[in-house]
């Protein structure tokens, strides 16, 4: 696997960075159940990025009166 390619799964910190957030956001993110977890264990979570980023476009709220 090359330096740049993306892992299939993510830990907390390479999701927090890949989406722009501190790695507590996403437990906040995970507690309200708004993005989608892999649980290995009671400790160990992976993510899907794919996965994620559908589940936060959900989320998305389109400009308003702005111009194009």
């Amino acid at each position: 696997m090359s330096a740049t390619a993306t892992p299939a799964l993510l830990n907390k910190a390479q999701l927090a960075e890949a989406i722009g957030v501190c790695p507590r956001q996403i437990n906040v993110m995970m507690t309200a159940r708004q993005i989608p977890v892999i649980r290995l264990s009671r400790n160990l979570v992976r993510f899907d990025l794919e996965k994620v980023l559908a589940a936060l476009a959900v989320f998305e709220q389109p400009a308003i009166g702005g111009r194009a």
